[in-house]
């Protein structure tokens, strides 16, 4: 069997090498039929190609929410916005060039195509985001809106208790971007951070007096954020801020960091006093952390006293978004680019 390209078109060629002649589809076995792409016959042969039946390849796209669920065969060079447009899906667009960002999905399952990823931030290509207008995909993809939720259950491991609050471990379910400093939803409608990640289990803080009992099964949403930690940042010096409101999520964002392969090589991390240094100081992470106790951590002049150049830093802030805003300019202004910036907008304490 072989595979052929003619104009452009992309046309597939199946034959039998021994005789020429078109292959005994009864001869692919259930396995090959079952991941085999939509395949067209065109109504006429194109020129070029006597003696051969053509095949053209058709990629499903398959959008999902938890409303509605649509397949859409895309057409040759058919863009992902133009088959769900042509679907009745309305997927918000503007410049229909990759510019204004404006028509992003996730891709719940397949591979985006790169082109589709090409310049947007490395946490967002982690979470499968891509855009819909310069998309042509050569594979299956299952997408949805990028602030569709997941629901999900987890069952609950362990439960250790802390000085304030507990330590909740999770079976981590398949599928799932479950970080470090991102956020899931708890059943009670409240949400928490994720503190720490394995690869078969995930800890999150449970802030209430009464915490699930082990084997519990818990009803989740989430996870929710684009902060988090990549190990396109390894190389990188890593500034971290929080306050009391995002002191788990830095938590969990230094965990990550200090665990994966790479790990990061440097992080300084601004606390707050009311936090224990012990919680950062764990024996998987020393060595790598600078942790600075400090009375106002999530203010810019606290960060620069130290590092006036933030070039080539990334930079991960968790707390108050007010706070957040107020330090966006002078962190600029220090060398610092809206793509390093890693943002948790936190409401209340933690």
């Amino acid at each position: 069997r072989c595979a052929a390209v003619f104009d452009g078109i992309s046309p597939f060629v199946i034959f039998n090498e021994s005789t020429n002649s078109p292959a005994n589809s009864e001869r692919q076995s259930s396995a090959e039929l079952h991941h085999s792409p939509r395949l067209h016959f065109p109504a006429a042969p194109l020129a070029g190609t006597v003696g051969f039946d053509i095949l053209r390849i058709m990629t499903t796209v398959t959008f999902k929410t938890d409303e509605h669920e649509v397949q859409v065969d895309l057409e040759p060079d058919e863009t992902v916005l133009e088959g769900l447009e042509r679907s009745g899906v309305p997927v918000p667009s503007s410049c229909r060039s990759g510019v204004c960002q404006t028509c992003l999905v996730r891709a719940r399952s397949g591979t985006p195509p790169a082109e589709g990823q090409e310049d947007l931030p490395a946490t967002w290509r982690r979470l499968g985001y891509f855009l819909a207008c310069v998309s042509c995909p050569e594979n299956p993809l299952e997408v949805t809106f990028i602030n569709q939720p997941e629901r999900w259950s987890a069952t609950v491991i362990s439960t250790t208790a802390l000085a304030s609050g507990h330590a909740v471990r999770l079976s981590r379910p398949p599928r799932l971007e479950i970080f470090g400093g991102r956020t899931v939803r708890l059943p009670d409608r409240s949400s928490t951070a994720v503190i720490s990640t394995t690869e078969d289990s995930f800890d999150v803080y449970w802030s209430s007096a009464q915490p699930p009992r082990p084997q519990e099964v818990l009803s989740l949403e989430g996870p929710f954020g684009d902060a988090f930690w990549v190990s396109e940042f390894a190389e990188r010096p890593i500034a971290v801020a929080c306050d009391d409101a995002g002191w788990t999520h830095a938590l969990g964002f230094i965990r990550d960091a200090c665990a994966s392969d790479p790990p990061a090589q440097s992080i300084t991390a601004w606390i707050p006093r009311s936090v224990e240094v012990e919680w950062f100081a764990t024996e998987s992470i020393a060595g790598t952390l600078d942790v600075r106790p400090c009375e106002e951590p999530l203010a810019a002049e606290t960060i620069l006293a130290r590092n006036p150049d933030l070039t080539g830093w990334r930079v991960f802030l968790a707390g108050d978004p007010t706070k957040l805003r107020a330090m966006r300019g002078s962190l600029f202004r220090a060398g610092a680019s809206p793509s390093s910036l890693l943002l948790v907008r936190c409401e209340g304490d933690r």
